[in-house]
Protein backbone atom coordinates (compact mmCIF):
# COMPACT_ATOMS: atom_id res chain seq x y z
CA UNK A 1 0.00 0.00 0.00
CA UNK A 2 1.24 3.06 -1.10
CA UNK A 3 1.27 6.53 1.43
CA UNK A 4 -1.81 7.77 -1.41
CA UNK A 5 -3.64 4.32 -0.89
CA UNK A 6 -3.09 4.78 2.65
CA UNK A 7 -4.78 8.18 2.95
CA UNK A 8 -7.88 7.32 1.41
CA UNK A 9 -8.01 4.25 3.14
CA UNK A 10 -7.96 6.26 6.47
CA UNK A 11 -9.67 8.74 4.90
CA UNK A 12 -12.93 6.86 4.72
CA UNK A 13 -15.65 7.26 7.39
CA UNK A 14 -16.28 3.16 7.51
CA UNK A 15 -12.64 2.61 7.70
CA UNK A 16 -11.94 5.14 10.49
CA UNK A 17 -15.36 3.99 12.24
CA UNK A 18 -14.48 0.39 12.37
CA UNK A 19 -11.08 0.92 14.31
CA UNK A 20 -12.26 3.48 16.69
CA UNK A 21 -15.02 0.83 17.42
CA UNK A 22 -12.69 -2.07 17.22
CA UNK A 23 -10.38 -0.37 19.69
CA UNK A 24 -12.97 0.71 21.98
CA UNK A 25 -13.83 -3.54 22.29
CA UNK A 26 -10.48 -3.91 23.09
CA UNK A 27 -10.10 -1.22 25.65
CA UNK A 28 -13.49 -2.72 27.42
CA UNK A 29 -12.02 -6.27 27.07
CA UNK A 30 -8.87 -5.02 28.65
CA UNK A 31 -11.51 -3.25 31.28
CA UNK A 32 -13.06 -6.79 31.90
CA UNK A 33 -9.18 -8.28 32.25
CA UNK A 34 -8.21 -5.56 35.19
CA UNK A 35 -11.16 -6.13 36.63
CA UNK A 36 -11.52 -9.77 36.95
CA UNK A 37 -7.65 -9.24 38.12
CA UNK A 38 -8.69 -7.27 40.58
CA UNK A 39 -11.50 -7.84 42.34
CA UNK A 40 -14.26 -9.81 43.26
CA UNK A 41 -17.04 -10.51 40.91
CA UNK A 42 -19.54 -9.09 43.39
CA UNK A 43 -17.43 -5.97 43.27
CA UNK A 44 -17.28 -6.11 39.12
CA UNK A 45 -19.37 -3.17 38.44
CA UNK A 46 -17.92 -0.90 41.09
CA UNK A 47 -14.33 -1.29 40.83
CA UNK A 48 -15.05 -0.45 36.40
CA UNK A 49 -17.07 2.49 37.57
CA UNK A 50 -15.00 4.13 40.53
CA UNK A 51 -11.53 3.16 39.65
CA UNK A 52 -11.37 2.14 35.38
CA UNK A 53 -12.82 5.20 34.21
CA UNK A 54 -10.94 7.26 35.96
CA UNK A 55 -7.71 5.77 33.68
CA UNK A 56 -6.64 6.85 30.18
CA UNK A 57 -6.37 3.89 27.71
CA UNK A 58 -2.35 4.13 28.41
CA UNK A 59 -2.97 3.70 32.21
CA UNK A 60 -4.74 0.69 31.51
CA UNK A 61 -1.86 -0.85 29.34
CA UNK A 62 0.56 0.03 31.76
CA UNK A 63 -1.05 -1.69 34.05
CA UNK A 64 -1.56 -4.85 31.76
CA UNK A 65 1.66 -4.68 31.28
CA UNK A 66 3.05 -5.19 34.35
CA UNK A 67 0.45 -7.59 35.47
CA UNK A 68 1.62 -11.00 36.95
CA UNK A 69 0.03 -14.31 35.32
CA UNK A 70 -0.02 -18.03 36.88
CA UNK A 71 3.09 -18.74 34.30
CA UNK A 72 4.96 -16.29 31.92
CA UNK A 73 2.64 -16.25 28.79
CA UNK A 74 3.53 -15.03 25.32
CA UNK A 75 0.02 -13.65 25.10
CA UNK A 76 0.65 -10.41 27.59
CA UNK A 77 3.98 -9.03 25.83
CA UNK A 78 1.97 -9.45 22.23
CA UNK A 79 -1.15 -7.85 23.45
CA UNK A 80 0.61 -4.81 25.09
CA UNK A 81 2.33 -4.33 21.81
CA UNK A 82 -0.59 -4.81 19.45
CA UNK A 83 -2.52 -2.56 22.14
CA UNK A 84 -0.36 0.43 21.36
CA UNK A 85 -0.15 -0.16 17.87
CA UNK A 86 -4.06 -0.52 17.44
CA UNK A 87 -4.14 3.00 20.34
CA UNK A 88 -2.14 4.82 18.44
CA UNK A 89 -3.85 4.43 15.34
CA UNK A 90 -7.19 4.85 16.88
CA UNK A 91 -5.60 8.06 18.11
CA UNK A 92 -4.90 9.73 15.33
CA UNK A 93 -8.26 8.96 13.62
CA UNK A 94 -10.34 10.20 16.46
CA UNK A 95 -8.60 13.36 16.75
CA UNK A 96 -8.17 14.79 13.25
CA UNK A 97 -10.72 15.92 10.87
CA UNK A 98 -8.63 14.61 7.95
CA UNK A 99 -5.14 12.68 8.24
CA UNK A 100 -2.65 15.37 7.58
CA UNK A 101 1.13 14.48 5.82
CA UNK A 102 2.59 14.24 9.65
CA UNK A 103 0.05 12.11 10.94
CA UNK A 104 0.28 9.87 6.96
CA UNK A 105 4.03 9.79 7.73
CA UNK A 106 4.20 8.19 11.29
CA UNK A 107 1.42 5.56 9.99
CA UNK A 108 2.97 5.04 7.04
CA UNK A 109 7.04 4.53 8.42
CA UNK A 110 5.49 2.81 11.56
CA UNK A 111 5.85 -0.72 10.08
CA UNK A 112 4.23 -2.89 12.51
CA UNK A 113 0.95 -0.27 11.81
CA UNK A 114 1.38 -0.53 8.02
CA UNK A 115 1.59 -4.79 8.54
CA UNK A 116 -1.85 -4.19 10.51
CA UNK A 117 -3.30 -2.03 7.20
CA UNK A 118 -1.38 -3.29 4.39
CA UNK A 119 -3.70 -6.10 3.53
CA UNK A 120 -6.55 -3.71 5.07
CA UNK A 121 -9.87 -5.42 6.30
CA UNK A 122 -7.86 -8.72 6.07
CA UNK A 123 -4.46 -8.24 7.66
CA UNK A 124 -6.60 -5.87 10.12
CA UNK A 125 -8.76 -8.17 10.84
CA UNK A 126 -6.47 -10.89 11.36
CA UNK A 127 -4.59 -9.06 14.32
CA UNK A 128 -7.90 -7.28 15.90
CA UNK A 129 -8.97 -11.18 16.34
CA UNK A 130 -6.05 -12.26 17.52
CA UNK A 131 -5.65 -9.78 20.30
CA UNK A 132 -8.68 -10.21 21.81
CA UNK A 133 -8.04 -13.79 21.69
CA UNK A 134 -4.51 -12.87 23.30
CA UNK A 135 -6.46 -10.79 26.21
CA UNK A 136 -9.21 -13.29 26.64
CA UNK A 137 -6.37 -16.42 27.09
CA UNK A 138 -4.98 -14.56 29.33
CA UNK A 139 -8.19 -13.92 31.40
CA UNK A 140 -9.49 -17.63 30.94
CA UNK A 141 -5.59 -18.80 32.92
CA UNK A 142 -6.14 -15.91 35.51
CA UNK A 143 -10.14 -17.29 35.94
CA UNK A 144 -8.54 -20.94 36.19
CA UNK A 145 -5.82 -19.96 38.56
CA UNK A 146 -8.31 -18.12 41.34
CA UNK A 147 -10.95 -21.10 40.95
CA UNK A 148 -8.13 -23.53 41.76
CA UNK A 149 -7.05 -21.56 44.38
CA UNK A 150 -10.14 -21.22 45.75
CA UNK A 151 -10.51 -25.29 45.91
Amino acid sequence: MNKQQLRTTLSSDEVAGRIIRDVATLEWELDLMLTRYFTAQERFDEFREIILNRFSFQQKIDIFEKMGFPAPMKSQPNAVKSLNKFKKLRNILAHNAFIADKELESIYSDNEIMAILSDYPKSYLKEFRANKARINRLMYSWIVRMTKNKS
